[in-house]
């Protein structure tokens, strides 16, 4: 009794399988007679041969578009992008973190730094050079360095 029910089963799946394809194979049938070539349709080929032509010009204008977003990539790194700014009290008579180091330096790490001392007195303001991250002609002071490693990581 348990074989029987069992092969009833597999012969409803078989039947609902068959349906299936019989089904599928009438729809590309009536699609591939539709496409021959008539009156008023497109045979097949030319239909492929379109398609394969915009797939061409598609892949000609990705190319194009992945090299102009190289070339603003590559331009972009120019510009100023990265800043870090710390403050600090560099002076044991004053009060509060007054002064400050501003870095600001592009895609490369080349830009500049520039820091400002205040005192009880007066503010004196430097500005320094910087390339690959590290300082030009001048000696950079700690919080200037810290202010490069902070723009640095900044993006």
């Amino acid at each position: 009794m348990w074989s029987e029910s069992l092969s009833g089963v597999a012969s409803i799946a078989a039947l609902i399988l068959s349906s299936i394809s019989i089904f599928l194979f009438y729809r590309i049938y009536f699609i591939l007679k539709i496409l021959k070539t008539s009156d008023d349709r497109r045979s097949i080929n030319n239909v492929l041969t379109d398609l394969n032509n915009h797939l061409k010009e598609s892949k000609t204008a990705v190319i194009d578009l992945k090299k102009i977003v190289e070339s603003h990539q590559r331009s972009s790194l120019k510009h100023l992008q990265k800043f870090g700014l710390i403050r600090f009290n560099p002076f044991i008579d004053t009060g509060g973190d007054q002064s400050f180091t501003l870095a600001i330096l592009n895609g490369h790490n080349d830009g500049f730094v520039i820091s400002s001392l205040h005192s009880r007195d007066q503010t004196r303001t430097f500005a320094k050079s910087v390339k690959a991250g590290l300082g030009q002609k001048f000696e950079l002071s700690k919080e200037e360095k810290l202010a490069i490693e902070k723009a640095i990581k900044s993006l």
